[in-house]
């Protein structure tokens, strides 16, 4: 599963799991993140991402996230 991570300064600002589009309701909005000023925008693949949001172990996925990147 892709996963969506903003950093700035080599640190983990946030992660976003998009969501899967819905070609049955072209009207559906579609969301994601943007990076601001001094930040950047990846896109790393995670296994299961969205099962450590359900599994409320958020702390997990970013350490993940973090050595992935190598972030601090």
């Amino acid at each position: 599963m892709k996963l969506h991570v903003i950093s700035a300064k080599g640190k983990l600002v946030g992660t976003f799991i998009p969501q899967p589009q819905q070609p049955s309701d072209p009207k559906t909005p579609v969301c994601t993140p943007v990076a601001g000023r001094g930040q950047k925008l990846h896109e790393v693949e995670i296994a299961n991402a969205d099962s450590y949001y359900r599994e409320r172990r958020t702390a997990e996925l970013h350490k993940i996230v973090k050595k992935k990147l190598k972030l601090k």
